[in-house]
């Protein structure tokens, strides 16, 4: 599972022809955390492939320093499942 402890070691996946972050991702969740930019609502399939990959691309650009506040308005089961219980990696 793709976790934080996981990615302490992004040599293993970049062997493995997988793109890893070009950013510091602790920089960039206190970043968020203290001057959020973008805060999206609903956190399904569409914001994970378009949404989120877009941001990806300006964070690892240097285009960016925050991330995405991600909220549900109707269930906070996605939220805490899918990002929380997955140290909000996908």
């Amino acid at each position: 599972m793709l976790t934080t402890e996981t990615m302490q070691n992004l040599a293993a996946f970049e062997s493995a022809g997988i793109t890893v972050p070009h950013f510091d991702r602790a920089a960039v969740t206190r970043a968020t955390t203290a001057n959020p930019a973008w805060i999206h609502f609903g956190g399904g399939n569409l914001f994970r492939c378009l949404h989120a990959s877009l941001q990806q691309r300006l964070l690892n650009a240097g285009e960016s320093e925050t991330g995405i506040v991600v909220v549900d308005t109707y269930d906070d089961e996605l939220i805490e499942t899918i990002y929380q219980g997955r140290d909000n990696l996908s």
